[in-house]
């Protein structure tokens, strides 16, 4: 049970992570296939300790989940909007102790801007010292994924511009500066790379988003 509620989060934070800013738009949603059509549950039961003894999730350590972000600012470029630099408009958390994301929205003169991240494994992370680099393609063995969604659309709530994850999304967590205690300054810097059709790297864009967790 407990490998089946992981490989779960799992799956639904990659899906988010690549789909996350069409949630807004409006479209016909196509058929999509369950759990089970991915994971044979004989594989899986194969696979537990059958010790006697039933998972208690009580019995995990695991730190709270952050409840609060504050002081944002996204700096950069996101698809067509580029030379942002404003506190965002909409910040927003979720964290259920595992899985996290953080929406950060600016609305801009003539379009809107968004980075979304999505992060598991994220009470390990988001921890004061951490200095990590993650790649779209690549998976981490700790299991912590992070991914960085860069959308724009012609407001806050329509992203239909723009819609691409970074190649690579730096994450750095120290303590807040004069902050409560337990609160964290995070900053994301994420890349979006642009290749020719020979292959070669021709542009870089980048976007970095800046905000304080709470738990």
């Amino acid at each position: 049970m407990q490998m089946r509620m992981l490989l779960g989060t799992t799956l639904g934070a990659v899906l988010l992570a690549t789909t996350g800013c069409m949630v807004d738009r409006t479209y016909q949603p196509e058929p999509s296939r369950g759990f089970d059509d991915f994971i044979d549950n004989n594989d899986l039961d194969a696979t537990v300790d059958d010790t006697g003894e039933d998972f208690d999730a009580n019995d995990v350590d695991a730190a709270p989940p952050f409840v609060g972000v504050r002081d944002g600012l996204l700096s950069g470029d996101v698809g067509p909007a580029v030379g942002i630099n404003q506190a965002p408009d909409r910040l927003a958390v979720y964290d259920d102790g595992y899985y996290l994301s953080i929406e950060s929205v600016v609305q801009l003169e003539n379009r809107a801007a968004m980075l979304m991240l999505s992060a598991s494994n994220a009470s390990d992370l988001f921890v004061a010292g951490t200095n990590r680099r993650f790649t779209f393609s690549a998976y981490e063995a700790d299991g912590a994924q992070v991914y960085l969604l860069g959308c724009t659309g012609q407001d806050m709530d329509v992203f239909d511009e723009f819609d691409t994850p970074a190649d690579e999304v730096d994450v750095v967590v120290e303590e807040a500066p004069d902050g409560e205690p337990g609160e964290l300054q995070v900053q994301l810097a994420g890349r979006w790379n642009k290749y020719d059709n020979a292959g070669e790297l021709i542009n870089t864009q980048k976007a970095t988003s800046r905000f304080t967790l709470r738990r």
